[in-house]
């Protein structure tokens, strides 16, 4: 960040930057076939988000102790820690997807 301010030309690859959204669309052609799973506020759904691409969050995963929940469970969190995670990952009012305590194949 500090050799953009100074000028340099940067290019940032990986979520949640546009880069690897763009290349999905691209490999896949249609948007709404798109549904990025995920695990993290900052990275996977913010990605999406601003991708305009579907998302599944996925609770029990890393950020699972912040919700008081145990990684790989079914377990649920409290709404007020739920609207808690939300907001302090500035989400709650571009918050559009799907919600999973957990994936298992």
């Amino acid at each position: 960040q500090k050799y953009e301010k100074m000028g340099g030309k940067v290019h940032y690859i990986g979520k949640p930057h546009s880069l690897v959204f763009d290349k999905c669309k691209a490999a896949v052609g249609k948007e709404q076939r798109i549904c990025m799973i995920g695990d993290s506020l900052d990275h996977d759904i913010k990605g999406a988000n601003k991708a305009n691409i579907e998302s599944l969050w996925i609770m029990a995963g890393v950020l699972s102790s912040e919700l008081g929940i145990e990684e790989g469970t079914e377990e649920l969190p409290t709404n007020e820690k739920f609207r808690e995670i939300i907001s302090r990952h500035r989400l709650s009012d571009e918050f559009h997807s799907k919600v999973l305590s957990t994936l298992k194949w």
